[in-house]
């Protein structure tokens, strides 16, 4: 799962009510995530070109964005693989085997340069949507 902290947005939400902070932070979730869930099935789908891979493309196709959820203070959506293969495999597992390596395969790290790619662009896209949504309320 990819998280991102946005320092500095904190202030201005904090100057809205719950229920404003609530919709407006879903909402800027729900804009910025697909970067994130793009770059990771892109990711994903350059490590699985091999012939030997038999499900080619069925780990990037299997990676989905749940809906925002409060945990504690913060929101968040979550970008993972979800399901399992023909075999009874769950995908989440396949991506960590894919992530931190087995006995019999080197890690070839996904979720770390995921992030580090989208960061900012999902930083730019958050304040932007943020900016819109003040103008439209003319604050």
């Amino acid at each position: 799962m990819a998280r991102f902290k946005c320092d500095g947005l904190d202030l201005v939400i904090s100057e809205f009510s719950s229920f404003a902070q609530q919709t407006f932070v879903k909402d800027a979730l729900k804009q910025a995530a697909p970067t994130v869930e793009k770059e990771m099935k892109r990711e994903i789908s350059s490590h699985h070109k091999t012939k030997r891979d038999r499900t080619r493309g069925q780990l990037a196709a299997s990676v989905k964005t749940t809906g925002p959820k409060q945990v504690g203070s913060e929101w968040q959506v979550e970008i993972a693989p979800s399901g399992t293969d023909s075999k009874g495999v769950r995908n989440a597992e396949k991506l960590a085997y894919l992530e931190y390596g087995t006995s019999k395969q080197t890690a070839t790290p996904v979720v770390a340069p995921v992030v580090a790619r989208t960061e900012d662009r999902v930083v730019r896209e958050i304040e932007t949507y943020i900016e819109k949504k003040l103008e439209k309320l003319s604050i």
